[in-house]
């Protein structure tokens, strides 16, 4: 059976988002909706999407929006963007909290076909449309995690390698001289523990970002 306590560490040290830009598209009574998914690890990297698409669709009607951002979606907006209040954000940012998402903004376009859709309508279309672009992205896991440089003598760099492999630490960048330098990500539930162990051993400095 699988370990229990393992597979719940293994959760709170990832969290899913994408990875790269996903389309998608929606049509009702002659409104053209044209959906958009993005990684956004900042709130700027989201408002540039937003305004990317903004110029490259300005003669749309509306550009309605959500993002979370943040291992835990701390950071959370959406907007309507012209639409009555509650016909578009909101349902566009179920779809995003439905996929589980974070780091990510979805950006949903809307061209007039001519015919009122009602709220009703409206809210059933934005929802569908981020649902499209959502189902087409590839979904990626992202480590929550704390950025450490450590800088040790090449004769432990061994059993360091060792221990990285047992607390499941990711090495992010090496670099050489005198000494080793490595910056490496330490999952979050795993931290505690480490930094226990390599204080343990000598001639070894560790610090965090």
């Amino acid at each position: 059976m699988p370990n229990r306590a393992v597979n719940e560490e293994n959760r709170k040290d990832t969290y899913k988002s994408i990875n790269g830009i996903a389309e998608g598209f929606y049509r009702e009574k002659g409104s053209r909706f044209l959906s958009f998914a993005s990684p956004a690890a900042t709130t700027e990297q989201a408002e540039q999407f937003i305004l990317h698409l903004r110029g490259k669709y300005h003669d749309a009607r509306h550009h309605c929006f959500a993002w979370v951002i943040g291992a835990t979606g701390s950071e959370v907006r959406y907007s309507d963007a012209g639409e009555p209040s509650g016909t578009a954000g909101k349902p566009i940012l179920s779809q995003i909290q439905h996929f589980d998402l974070r780091d990510i903004v979805v950006v949903v376009v809307r061209y007039f076909g001519g015919i009122l859709l009602g709220t009703g309508g409206l809210s059933r279309a934005y929802r569908e449309a981020a649902r499209n672009c959502l189902q087409n992205a590839t979904v990626i896991s992202k480590m929550v995690g704390h950025e450490l440089t450590i800088t040790f003598p090449y004769n432990t760099e061994g059993m360091l390698n060792r221990l990285f492999q047992e607390e499941r630490i990711s090495v992010i960048g090496k670099e050489f001289s005198h000494q080793c330098t490595y910056k490496i990500m330490v999952p979050k539930s795993r931290m505690e523990e480490f930094l226990l162990r390599i204080r343990q051993m000598k001639d070894i400095e560790v610090s965090q970002e």
